[in-house]
């Protein structure tokens, strides 16, 4: 749990410089985005993992972050291929970088929002 709290704070860090460095200073961009996609990974892994033995904790949550995880994993793989070595240097049509990347996020934020959703209703 602790693990996945620390990497909370990392990836809120790296969040900030995503958005303080836009995409016109592509390597400090890239270096931000890296550390919040490489930290949402183990956040969802490491936070299910330590929920999922919560009495009041639904089940059905961490199966959704299993789905944000491997889309997460997706975008990793894509990006570490030698093919794709400089695909977000600039705009290529045939690889759904910027897709992924949308996907990635918005199913952690609904995980967080279905977090959220668990402890409202069972008032922890």
């Amino acid at each position: 749990m602790m693990m996945g709290i620390i990497l909370g704070v990392f990836a809120s860090i790296s969040l900030i410089g995503v958005g303080v460095f836009p995409e016109t200073r592509i390597n400090l961009h890239v270096l931000a985005a890296s550390g919040v996609f490489g930290s949402l990974l183990f956040i969802i892994i490491f936070l299910s993992i330590a929920l999922f033995n919560h009495p009041k904790f639904i089940h059905l949550i961490a199966y959704w972050g299993i789905i944000a995880v491997l889309i997460d994993l997706s975008l990793v793989i894509i990006l570490s291929l030698p093919e794709y070595e400089n695909a977000l240097s600039g705009f290529n049509p045939t690889v759904p970088i910027p897709g992924i990347e949308w996907a990635s996020v918005f199913s952690s934020l609904i995980w967080v929002g279905l977090l959220s959703f668990n402890m409202r209703r069972k008032r922890i």
